[in-house]
């Protein structure tokens, strides 16, 4: 309703191949913005369908977004230390805002109500 953000409420995020095969089927709480992440953590470069779904509330209807996403590379190596191996993202960053580590390839719902990809080193690509 007039720019009224969808704060601390759930959607279901569900991320598909190009076979329509799930790869990622999350809920997640937006936060006090109406912002909510997820973390795209073995998901291959290529191309995917994103669908985000609110089921509604009182205040608001049902209501759904599709939209298409390219990962074009996937910016982490294998570290490997004493028997021990580790992802590291070379990409990510600390977001003060967020209060929070944003890794490369994670897509955000900004405060101007696009989707936002990040492409590593804090340089964002619109996707909506």
């Amino acid at each position: 309703m007039n720019n009224t953000s969808l704060a601390n409420e759930n959607i279901s995020i569900e991320i598909l191949d190009n076979k329509s095969k799930p790869v990622i089927d999350k809920e997640v709480k937006t936060n006090d913005k109406g912002e909510a992440a997820i973390e795209l953590t073995n998901v291959s470069k290529g191309n995917y369908t994103v669908n985000v779904t609110f089921e509604g509330n009182d205040e608001f209807k049902k209501c759904s977004v599709k939209e298409n996403l390219e990962i074009v590379e996937n910016n982490t190596e294998a570290i490997s230390n004493d028997n021990v191996s580790v992802n590291v993202d070379k990409g990510a960053f600390y977001s003060q805002q967020a209060g929070k580590t944003i890794y490369t390839g994670e897509v955000q719902l900004a405060p101007d109500g696009h989707y936002w990809k990040h492409m590593g080193n804090n340089e964002w690509v619109k996707i909506d």
